[in-house]
């Protein structure tokens, strides 16, 4: 690796983490932090394409076009923040290119994106086991909610739990709704519901992680190991060619 693509990857980590410490801290982050990393790592592209490669100043620029194409669109429709997006098209601009084993497409900032999110189904799965394990413990935490149906019980276990003192739990949102003495679930895909503070302490509630987290997890799982979708894409070849 040369020095040229260690920087590379060193301005990406710090963009990256810096940016998830602001995010958990204060869930907002400045442009910035996309925007000086963005730069620098994409005046460092340039001048090596330049000097090197030329030929491939039109294959970097399509690896950012195609990641803002990807990215993009989730935040118009509202399923995670405008830092995110920021962050998958400034990885794009600083790392365009996957290195080493398991490549599918080679894009980085895509395959950020889709192994950041693949880690973070790691919380509804925590979510199931852990509400499991209290309903197994004889735990009511379905008290209250006796309208609602089987499938949306099971819903809520994939994305929140009940805790007795979630009104003084940070960046925790809630996910239920009280009316005319009954409980419901409220299960809102947008990230715009979940500024409003949890009312009672007695509540299910969903937990903030923000997603800038598992973008940087995505990140570093990309420069380790590759796309984590490449073992499900073998065992599919597999599978087709027996």
């Amino acid at each position: 690796m040369s020095y040229l693509e260690a920087a590379k990857i060193v301005i990406a980590l710090a963009m990256l983490g810096y940016g998830a410490y602001r995010d958990l801290k204060e869930r907002e982050v400045a442009d910035k932090v996309w925007l000086i990393p963005g730069a620098v790592g994409g005046a460092i592209n340039v001048y090596e394409r330049i000097q090197f490669q030329p030929e491939s100043l039109f294959i970097y620029a399509a690896s950012i076009a195609l990641t803002a194409l990807v990215a993009l669109p989730f935040y118009y429709l509202g399923l995670y923040g405008g830092a995110d997006a920021k962050a998958l098209i400034a990885i794009a601009a600083i790392d365009p290119f996957v290195r080493g084993a398991n490549i599918l497409h080679g894009f980085t900032g895509i395959t950020a994106f889709t192994n950041g999110m693949l880690l973070s189904a790691i919380i509804p799965i925590t979510m199931a086991i852990y509400n499991v394990k209290r309903i197994a413990s004889g735990q009511r935490i379905f008290e209250g909610f006796d309208g609602e149906s089987r499938l949306r019980k099971i819903v809520a276990c994939f994305i929140g739990t009940r805790l007795s003192n979630s009104s003084r739990r940070r960046f925790w949102s809630q996910i239920e709704r009280r009316e005319d003495g009954r409980r419901r679930f409220v299960f809102n895909l947008s990230i715009e519901g979940f500024d409003e503070e949890v009312k009672y302490d007695d509540a299910w509630v969903t937990p903030g992680i923000p997603l800038l987290v598992f973008l940087a997890a995505g990140y570093i799982t990309t420069i380790v190991y590759g796309n984590l979708l490449w073992p499900l894409v073998l065992l599919l070849t597999t599978l087709l060619s027996a």
